[in-house]
């Protein structure tokens, strides 16, 4: 297991400056990240700036763009639904809260690439978000859920990139948006919770992890910014399942029971809204006791409205924190987010996207902290009061 030095605490005062700073001001405006960064205003100033911005109402909010309302869609919270809604990040709430001066780095885009796997015949599309300005950023992984895609959460990848790290979101065949667009979700509901498709979505991430080098060389953009010594794995739903089986967690009773498909070269994972079943089906191979092995750095992220259906409550996606052995594992529950409050396609209203600004303010400490070794970050999530500071909107624990 990975030890980490606890750090000095900090003044009371500095420490909640210092969340404020990261839950509410540090989440660049999407629409930003395309421009060039902007110095840096002081911290005091820049909480003032919140305070007065946070006593206004928003208004004249864009309809939601909820994939239930639309004719055909699909309802299962389980399954994605092909992004095909397009939400304004910088409307509403988040204007009131974020300004240009907030960005950081201009991002860039990496969309024509595909991974070959000859081995197993398998093809592996990638979408990556890079910072544009010189240097050697920290790689995040990102594993879709299924019915998605490499174009999903791209307001995580392109948050992930203005702060500082190579986002690289993968398509997993088989249980991706064309299967979804061409024969339903049915068949993908099915493989999901087939051994063979855990195997093959966790080797197409250590296939890419192994093809970083020929990533570099294969996009000039990309060329020495991706540092191979700090590399972190984040997931929705079924990716959340890829995650667990990356960072460790291993299967019982199927074919591959207490195999190890941990990749030992990941150095932290989020798993957002892991999948569920009815307790004791054991639908997705793992119990209480898959979660053992699981020792790097892990954060669970969940909502109070993310069940699965009446015998599968919201509660039961808080269990891989509860089983996971204690050490910088952190779990956070946002109030009524549901199955689709994550991604892209989340309701576009001021509740939707007060939301979506936690998920990214959570996942950049994690980063920062485990990927950065920034001491804030991590004093921040072992020592900071996030339940409070957010007002009762996030339940945090850690262990």
């Amino acid at each position: 297991m990975k030890t980490y030095s606890k750090t000095r605490l900090h003044h009371k005062l500095f420490r909640i400056t210092s969340l404020l700073t990261i839950l509410l001001v540090v989440s660049t405006p999407l629409s930003a990240c395309a421009s060039p960064a902007k110095e840096r205003v002081p911290i005091r100033e820049r909480l003032q700036r919140i305070r007065e911005r946070l006593r206004r109402s928003p208004d004249n909010l864009p309809p939601t763009g909820r994939p239930e309302n639309r004719e055909g869609a699909n309802t299962d919270p389980n399954v994605q639904n092909p992004p095909d809604v397009s939400v304004d990040y910088t409307s509403g709430v988040e204007t009131a809260i974020y300004s240009e001066a907030d960005s950081t780095l201009a991002v860039g885009v990496v969309d024509d690439l595909t991974l070959q796997d000859s081995g197993r015949n398998r093809d592996i599309p990638l979408k990556i978000y890079y910072p544009t300005a010189e240097g050697s950023y920290p790689v995040v992984v990102f594993s879709h859920g299924a019915g998605g895609s490499r174009e999903g959460f791209s307001h995580l990848g392109r948050f992930w990139a203005a702060n500082g790290y190579i986002s690289i979101h993968l398509t997993h065949r088989g249980t991706d948006t064309q299967v979804l667009e061409e024969s339903g979700f049915e068949p993908i509901r099915q493989r999901a919770v087939e051994p063979q498709t855990w195997l093959e979505r966790t080797q197409d991430v250590s296939f890419l992890v192994d093809s970083l080098n020929q990533i570099m060389a294969d996009a000039p953009e990309l060329s020495g910014k991706l540092n191979l010594d700090k590399i972190g794995m984040a997931g929705h739903s079924l990716g959340s399942h890829t995650t667990a089986l990356i960072s460790g967690a291993t299967v019982q009773d199927s074919e591959i029971t207490n195999q190890s498909l941990e990749d030992e070269r990941f150095d932290a994972f989020i798993m957002i809204s892991p999948p569920v079943s009815p307790q004791g089906s054991n639908r997705f191979g793992l119990n209480s006791s898959s979660w053992q092995a699981v020792e790097d750095p892990a954060m669970v992220i969940s909502g109070t409205k993310d069940e699965f259906s009446s015998r599968a409550p919201a509660a039961l996606r808080e269990e891989p924190f509860e089983f996971m052995p204690a050490g910088d594992k952190y779990l956070a529950v946002i109030d009524g987010a549901e199955h689709a409050s994550y991604g892209d396609r989340a309701e576009n209203t001021a509740d939707g996207q007060r939301r979506q600004a936690f998920v990214r303010a959570l996942t950049l400490l994690m980063w920062d902290a485990y990927l950065k070794d920034d001491a804030d970050a991590k004093e921040i999530l072992q020592l900071g009061d996030i339940q409070n500071l957010t007002q009762q909107e996030v339940r945090f624990a850690r262990k």
